[in-house]
Parts: C-alpha cells; structure tokens; sequence
C-alpha cells in the first residue's frame, strides 16, 4: 500500500512485513521506518494536512501516526481498535474528518477519528469488504464486497443509495472519474467495467487482462482510464462511453 503527501515531497509505504516507510519523493531515500502491524499492511491512507497517516492490516488494527515535517514519525500511535477482521483498504475524506475502512468482517467502517468515538459500521455485504473508494466530494462511497456486490452510501450519514450485484469474481478495485458521473470496477476476473455513478448500471466491459485487475485510475480529463493487472500488463483506455 502507497500513499504520497499532499505536497508530494513524502511517499509513505506499507510492507508485506508489517513495516511503515518514509521516503523522501525526489531523493528516493528513507528518512523513517517501523514496525506499524503484525502481518502485512493492507490499507494506508496519508491525512489531507500531511500530518497524519492511517495504517491498516492483517492484524485488524488500525493505528494513526504522526508525521513530522523532518519526516520522522512519532513511535506511539494512535489506536483506534480492533475490527472483526483484516483490513482491506483505508481512505480519508477530503475535509479530513473521516477514515472509511473496508475489512475483512463484511462492514464499512467510519472513524470520526480525532474525537475518538467507537467507529460506526455500514453493513450490508455478505463477504469481506475488498475496496471503499470516496467520489472527489468526499460526499459518497462505493465499496466493493466479495460477493460480488458493489454498495453505493452518502456521507457522513451512511444512508445506502444504491447496491448492484455483479457477480462473485467480478468485483474488485474501483475509481470514480474526476467529474463523478462513471465508476469503474476492477474485476478478479479481468474485466474493467464502466458503471453509471449513480445507479451503479454497468454501460460497458473492457476486456483484455487475463488476470485480476489490481488497480485503476481516471486521467485528470476523465478522457482515458488505465488499469494494471497481475498478468504484468498496464492498458488504457478511450472511447469509455461506447457500447
């Protein structure tokens, strides 16, 4: 798990090993490491002011580090508690209130964080929760589930808006495009597919990886998506909106 600070002068790191990593953008180098999880360190998420970053992992923990301007971090974290299984993923909301967890025990967390409140749970999936991706408003959430559902919810009140199923092995990562019309899903299968934003309706399947899609991303002009996938191939893509 990667996340960069909101200058883009830090690259924060998670391992496989449970270590957190400060490196130093333009020098590559490291200016901190520690052991923030036992086992691997699925989710990170660097706080909109830089002065925080969230880690989550196989351990179900989910711990706040302070971040100097030295780019040292502070040795005692912040803990926010033990969910009822592995993290999966974390993001803030863009004002900074929120941190939204997707875990292993099928809920959506939401951490009102500095008020240190017991986190509330968006429930609904039947499986582990693989994925919760925010809209550029930080205004709604799309998370995505091993059954093979995606579940659309408004923030901060959690309400469910919409919910889709797509099939198991065909959900995975998702990205909203800038303009926050389009949704599109990264399937265990292959398959990237376009979503209208709203009703989580599928407008079209791009096929060409042959193995799971890993990761995703919308161009700043929303004109091209580029998708990576574990067959060690990188694709983008154009004409999203044709048929």
């Amino acid at each position: 798990s990667l996340g960069f600070s909101p200058d883009g002068g830090r690259l924060l790191a998670g391992t496989t090993t449970g270590r957190l990593l400060v490196l130093d953008a333009t020098a590559w180098t490291a200016t901190d490491t520690l052991t923030a999880h036992r086992g691997e360190v699925n989710g990170l998420a660097v706080h909109p002011t830089g002065r925080w970053v969230a880690t989550g992992g196989n351990d179900a923990r989910v711990r706040i580090w302070e971040l100097g301007a030295d780019g040292l971090l502070a040795r005692t974290p912040r803990e926010l508690g033990r969910c009822g299984g592995a993290l999966k993923d974390l993001v803030f909301t863009p004002d900074g209130v929120l941190l939204v967890g997707a875990a292993g025990d099928s809920a959506v967390y939401l951490w009102d964080w500095r008020r240190e409140l017991p986190p509330r749970k968006l429930m609904g999936h039947t499986g582990a929760v693989l994925d919760a991706c925010l809209d550029p408003t930080g205004r709604r959430l799309v998370s995505s589930g091993a059954d093979g559902t995606l579940r659309l919810w408004s923030l901060p009140d959690g309400k469910l808006l919409a919910s889709q199923s797509l099939g198991r092995g065909r959900v995975g990562t998702a990205a909203w495009s800038r303009d926050g019309t389009r949704l599109a899903v990264g399937g265990i299968d292959g398959v990237v597919r376009l979503l209208d934003a709203g009703s989580l309706r599928e407008m079209v399947g791009l096929r060409g990886h042959v193995a799971r899609v890993m990761a995703l991303g919308f161009a700043p002009d929303d004109a091209c998506l580029v998708s990576s996938s574990r067959d060690g191939t990188m694709r983008a893509w154009t004409a999203l909106g044709a048929r």
